[in-house]
């Protein structure tokens, strides 16, 4: 509600033939007769609702723009002339296949004349991992038409993203127009700091274990409270969600538990070597030492494949290991490609798998392969678990 201070014009003293002869002043048009109005151009978002999208980057949406639009030509920048705001326009090929890669002006989510998108059912803005989904415009001169391309920004780099099978949205465009022709539906921006602006319904922060902080009006914070962090603190790690970038040598990262959806996380590495230790330490198990000191019965002479003479004494159960002269040597798993092996017979076609490896088999020798020939001076031991 406006009101006058100091002299006021009297009733019924401004007459037809003084208002037909009124003059529009500095930002204003009209007069002569006819209204006065505000002749600025300004930016306003006018509203698309029920747009369907299915599985695509980029969309036709020329029909509900000229359907929407007060003004349905094209403008580059907010100060030219009436129209609808895009951000860059050009030759993108009829069906718009050959759309920018990014945005010219709107390179970021925020910049003015982004286009605005929520979910037609919740009204609630489209995340990706997150990421606010919105859209550009682009006019195609190939095909005379508009298209909204989207996007997202992933640690700050606008890329383009495409919708996940059938979404129908809402979205707003930026149109231009002078206050002559401004739409009733239009929505027209007004500075911050000239009104309370509601951003979301949030109503407080509560800091949970191991953070400290928090609160419910003002500017809130919250912080990492190291104390919990150490001996006795409240704060637990995931280990789901930690990742350990290393191969092992002795054990096999498994996927198996539920929790553990990479053979990085730690989870994977912890139950590796939990069914590794299960394997050579089983409460049934018992260590077997008579495998020792035995001695090949000849000299394998640069020959791979060659029988040593020396066989296991008992069926093992789970992994076996083979020494020369207290170094620890590769068993070959059905596979006669490594520093030694075992044979149900002292031939090479008649290889066994550790997992079948029994009484009486034969250790077979490669020297090429484990660097040395083996001879009859050589202690041999073999360790396993029966």
């Amino acid at each position: 509600m406006a009101g006058f201070r100091g002299a006021q014009i009297a009733d019924a003293t401004v007459t037809e033939t003084q208002l037909a002869t009124s003059v529009a002043g500095g930002a204003l048009g009209g007069g002569a007769g006819t209204p006065l109005f505000v002749d600025k151009l300004q930016g306003a978002w006018t509203q698309v609702a029920g747009k369907a999208v299915n599985a695509a980057n980029f969309l036709d949406v020329d029909t509900e723009i000229d359907a929407a639009a007060t003004t349905d030509t094209a403008r580059t920048d907010f100060t030219t002339d009436e129209g609808v705001f895009v951000d860059a326009s050009g030759a993108y090929g009829v069906g718009g296949g050959s759309l920018p890669a990014n945005g010219v002006q709107v390179t970021k989510y925020g910049n003015p004349g982004m286009i605005v998108i929520r979910d037609n059912s919740t009204k609630d803005p489209l995340y990706d991992a997150g990421n606010v989904i919105y859209g550009v415009l682009f006019w195609n001169t190939d095909d005379s038409k508009f298209y909204i391309k989207f996007f997202k920004d992933v640690a700050g780099v606008q890329t383009a993203h495409t919708m996940a099978g059938t979404e129908t949205i809402d979205w707003q465009f930026a149109e231009i127009f002078s206050f002559a022709n401004l739409p009733s539906s239009a929505f027209v921006g007004v500075p911050g700091n000239f009104v309370d602006l509601v951003t979301g319904d949030i109503t407080g922060v509560t800091a949970g274990n191991g953070i400290s902080g928090g609160g419910t009006s003002g500017t809130v914070s919250v912080a990492v409270n190291p104390a919990d962090l150490i001996t006795a603190g409240s704060a637990e790690i995931d280990g789901d969600k930690l990742d350990i970038d290393w191969s092992p040598t002795y054990y096999t990262p498994s996927t198996s538990p539920a929790e553990a959806d990479n053979v990085d996380n730690l989870t994977a590495h912890l139950y590796g070597i939990d069914q590794e230790l299960n394997t050579i330490s089983s409460a049934n198990a018992t260590l077997v030492n008579a495998d020792q000191a035995d001695n090949p019965t000849g000299n394998s002479s640069g020959s791979d494949d060659f029988d040593t003479g020396v066989t296991i004494a008992n069926t093992p159960k789970g992994m076996v290991y083979v020494f020369v002269n207290g170094h620890k040597y590769e068993v070959g798993d059905n596979d006669s490609n490594k520093d030694c092996y075992f044979s149900s017979d002292g031939t090479e076609p008649n290889k066994r798998a550790i997992s079948a490896i029994a009484a009486n088999d034969h250790l077979m020798w490669n020297p090429t392969i484990a660097g040395f020939d083996i001879a009859t001076t050589d202690d041999v031991d073999i360790v396993y678990e029966t």
